[in-house]
């Protein structure tokens, strides 16, 4: 027994459909079982800022600057960069 539309015919995307009353019906659109899976846009990466650094003392000394997305990188960066104890660093954003 036929319900009112049971798909009889796959093929290119196409699917053709009966109905109850013995009629064909041919489904133009993709079939979405059938269809690719895009692959989901990847997140872009954040753009680089200027920071600059400076090392704790007695009082500020300006050390240098770095291209970073964020402070904790900026200040990772500058301790490679420059050999210093990143604990005793200090990152601030350019205007």
């Amino acid at each position: 027994m036929l319900t009112s539309r049971q798909p009889i015919v796959r093929e290119a995307g196409l699917c053709c459909n009966t109905l109850a009353g013995g009629g064909a019906v041919l489904i133009a659109g993709p079939i979405l079982g059938a269809m690719p899976k895009r692959p989901s846009p990847s997140q872009p990466e954040p753009p680089q800022t200027t920071w600059t650094i400076y090392k704790f003392g007695a009082s500020l000394k300006w050390v240098g600057t770095v291209q970073a997305t964020d402070k904790r990188e900026a200040i990772e960066k500058a301790a490679k960069e420059f050999r210093l104890d990143p604990a005793k660093l200090m990152a601030e954003q350019q205007r």
